[in-house]
Formats: C-alpha cells, sequence, structure tokens
C-alpha cells in the first residue's frame, strides 16, 4: 500500500442488485488507488446479493430488513476507516482513476465534500437527455472543476470527520438524502466540489426516471421544511397549486383582473420555456441534432411536472400529518 496515499473507504449499499452486485465490485476493485477498503452494505436484499458480494474480497454488512439507502450508508460510516468516505450505487460502475480523480481536491482543506459526472452505458435519445441533464443539475450547468451546492452519492465522497460530526445521512429522507446531507455540510462551513473527470456509469431505466423525479419533488419538499425555508416551499406551492384556478380566473374575470391574471400566466410561460425548451435547445446543439428540441422539451416537461406533483403531495403529506397529529385523540 502507498503510505503516502490516504485511506478511502468506499461504501455501497445495495438492495436486490443480483444482477449488478459483480460488475459493480470488480469495477471497484480496479480501481488505481491501492489505498482504500470497500464496503459493501446489503439492505436486508430478497434475492441473492449478498451471495454474489461474499465472493469478492470486499467487507459485507447484512442488515435485517430493508432500511433505505441512507440509513445503510450510516451504517457504511460508522465501520469507515478511511480518512475519507466515497459513495457509489449497487448498478453504478465507476472510472479506473474515479478516486484519484476525487482525492486530488481535498488538498484545499476548506473542501469537505466532491463528486463527479454519471455517463449512462447506453446511447439514445433518453440516454442523451439523462447525461446532460444529471450533468447540468451537479455542475450548476458547467463543465469545468467547480463549486456546488449539492452532490449525488452514486458519485460522491466526503471527509469521515465531517459526515460523523454532523451525523451522517437523515434517515428518514429514502430520496434526496444527498441534497440534505450537502446543506448541512455546507453550513459546517465546508466547500462542495465538482470533478468533471471522476466518472462513473449509471444505469437507468425510464421507469427509474419517472420515480425519481416524483420522489425528489417530494423529499425536497421536506428538506425546506427541515431547515426552515418557508418562503421557498410558499413559493413553489403557489406557483404550482394554483396555476389553474388563475386560468380559470383569466377566463370569468373582466378589466384590471384580467390583465393581472394574464400577467401571471405570461410569466408561468416563461418560467416553463427556461426549464422545458432552452435546455432541449442545449441538448440541439451539443448532439447537433434538431430533433432534440422535440424531444429534449418533452422529457422536460414530464421531469418538470413530475416533480411538481411530487411537491405537491409533499405539501398534501405534511399538511395532512400535522392535521392527524393535532387532533389525534387522548389515548
Amino acid at each position: 500500500m502507498d503510505e503516502s496515499l490516504p485511506l478511502i473507504s468506499v461504501v455501497v449499499p445495495m438492495y436486490n442488485e443480483e444482477e449488478n452486485a459483480d460488475e459493480c465490485i470488480l469495477s471497484l476493485i480496479k480501481v488505481d488507488y491501492p489505498a482504500k477498503e470497500i464496503i459493501i452494505v446489503d439492505d436486508g436484499s430478497s434475492d441473492r446479493t449478498a451471495e454474489v458480494v461474499a465472493k469478492h474480497p470486499v467487507r459485507l454488512i447484512r442488515l435485517e430488513k430493508n432500511v433505505g439507502a441512507a440509513a445503510a450508508r450510516n451504517e457504511g460510516i460508522k465501520v469507515a476507516k478511511g480518512d475519507f468516505i466515497a459513495f457509489t450505487d449497487g448498478d453504478c460502475v465507476v472510472d479506473k482513476f474515479w478516486l484519484r480523480k476525487l482525492i486530488r481536491n481535498y488538498a484545499n482543506q476548506r473542501v469537505g465534500g466532491v463528486g463527479g459526472p454519471f455517463r449512462n452505458p447506453k446511447s439514445g435519445y433518453f440516454s442523451n437527455y439523462i447525461d446532460l441533464t444529471v450533468l447540468d443539475f451537479l455542475s450548476g450547468k458547467k463543465i469545468l472543476k467547480c463549486k456546488v451546492s449539492h452532490l449525488a452519492t452514486g458519485n460522491a465522497s466526503f471527509r469521515t470527520e465531517i459526515l460523523r460530526r454532523i451525523g451522517g445521512f437523515d434517515p428518514s429522507f429514502r430520496a434526496s438524502g444527498e441534497d440534505e446531507l450537502c446543506l448541512r455540510v455546507r453550513k459546517a462551513g465546508y466547500d462542495l466540489v465538482f470533478e468533471p473527470e471522476a466518472v462513473v456509469w449509471h444505469k437507468f431505466s425510464v421507469l427509474e426516471f419517472i420515480k425519481s423525479q416524483f420522489r425528489w419533488g417530494l423529499y425536497d419538499f421536506f428538506i425546506h421544511v427541515k431547515h426552515d425555508k418557508y418562503l421557498e416551499i410558499c413559493f413553489k406551492i403557489l406557483v404550482t397549486v394554483m396555476s389553474v384556478p388563475i386560468l380559470i380566473l383569466f377566463y370569468v374575470s373582466s378589466g384590471f383582473l384580467r390583465y393581472a391574471t394574464l400577467v401571471f400566466i405570461f410569466s408561468l410561460v416563461l418560467i416553463a420555456a427556461q426549464n422545458v425548451i432552452l435546455p432541449a435547445m442545449k441538448m440541439a446543439r451539443i448532439y447537433r441534432s434538431p430533433s432534440y428540441i422535440f424531444t429534449g422539451s418533452v422529457l422536460n416537461l414530464a421531469r418538470t411536472a413530475l416533480y411538481q406533483l411530487g411537491s405537491v403531495c409533499g405539501f398534501i403529506r405534511y399538511i395532512l400529518s400535522k392535521f392527524l397529529i393535532k387532533f389525534k385523540p387522548a389515548s
């Protein structure tokens, strides 16, 4: 082992990843970084995931029941020996130089976490769309090394000391847990860095896309609640929930009220154009195909709608939980 390299613990939560575990672990073993330990947390799988993992020279932690990726990662954090902890997922394959690209950014002591981009192993409209949107989301629409506000745990690393000091992941977040964690890392006074050369390949299906967008919207609402960002919550809910009533009001109103509703509708159209059409035009330029303006717009519209639907469901769930707690009869 190279004594000049800091030890990195790689933590991978797996739930029913029997088909992907071999490929994932083999890619981690082949990573060109000798000072590493690989920790696989079997999150109560009902298939042969644990048996597949046990064939490899890695540390296996088996949980009796499925507790979610956030809680499973916390189990890995507890036993990790490295000064740094890198995370990926069971359906991912990492680049050979993944850890070296991540670790070089920690020379700056203000850096608390480093992550990189995802690539889809397949090629096509959907795969290219996912690659670009995820890259834009992580890098703040920059393809260069830069400071960011969040990292995705399929391709992220943190200083172990920071993770333990802030209490690790919040297990109540079954999705978007990394966003909430990154918020606390930044509140602790550390920077997050996007490293474009630390690549991870991630298999992403249409069904996973639909589920993930809805879950992100749902749990993003609860992240805002936890950190008292009520103004942002009100704006998001107002724009989403009031859209239909405003349209109805436009048709039944007259005079000044009608012009006021028209201004609001026009602002919604501008927001939609910015979030739906403009990214699709960017894809058309990058991939040199005008057809991306249509397909990208459709996918962006679906992504926005699913996220907003998740946010509204989060709002309803929050209100119901408060209502039920308030009026719960005494036992």
